[in-house]
């Protein structure tokens, strides 16, 4: 759910792709579990950009 606040899905798509891959869940999640620290990149340059824009924007995710 945490994804859908950081791609272009609204709820009703992004509700649609967790039940298409709902079947195949238990093994990406056991696939998943499987790799190294090596193996897992961090590589998200529209979430950078996004927490960049974020100070400046009229509507914030959390509000302090």
């Amino acid at each position: 759910m945490a994804a859908l606040k950081t791609v272009p899905l609204g709820q009703t798509d992004g509700q649609r792709l967790l039940f298409a891959i709902g079947a195949r869940l238990a093994a990406i999640v056991e696939r998943a579990a499987e790799l190294g620290d090596d193996d897992i990149g961090a590589f998200m340059p529209r979430l950078a950009i996004l927490s960049s824009r974020h100070e400046t924007q009229y509507s914030r995710l959390f509000r302090s």
